[in-house]
């Protein structure tokens, strides 16, 4: 494996299916072992190049840093080509400190409700 992307669900499905910071930091530190570039597309939004900056929020959390989302480093690795790629030049909206919260506060919400259904008896609906 050379290259490694991820990003969250956009469209229709994306509230059904947000993306877990914590599995994407699994995937990226994996990927730091390995030594395979990683890129972190977006978080799960109705639009595509939401949250670009969720995964660089997380792992800074996870360290006990306090960043500025508006400037925190964007996890964007490329692998080394033998055409050169375009510089990367930065779209799509980053998290504020308040939409990052209300993000994994939703995602921890919608994780509960899949663990609750989970526990219920067959035959018994929510």
């Amino acid at each position: 494996m050379e290259w490694v992307a991820a990003g969250g669900m956009s469209g229709p499905l994306h509230a059904k299916h947000k993306m877990e910071m914590a599995w994407a930091a699994e995937v990226h530190d994996l990927c730091r072992a390995l030594e395979i570039p990683f890129l972190f597309k977006q978080s799960s939004d109705i639009y595509t190049e939401r949250g670009i900056n969720g995964l660089s929020l997380y792992l800074a959390r996870r360290a006990g840093q306090e960043v500025d989302p508006a400037t925190v480093p964007l996890i964007r690795e490329y692998p080394e080509t033998a055409v050169p790629l375009l510089p990367f030049v930065e779209h799509g909206q980053r998290f504020s400190r308040a939409d990052f919260r209300l993000y994994e506060e939703r995602v921890k919400a919608k994780a509960f409700a899949a663990t609750a259904d989970a526990q219920l008896p067959s035959g018994v609906l929510a």
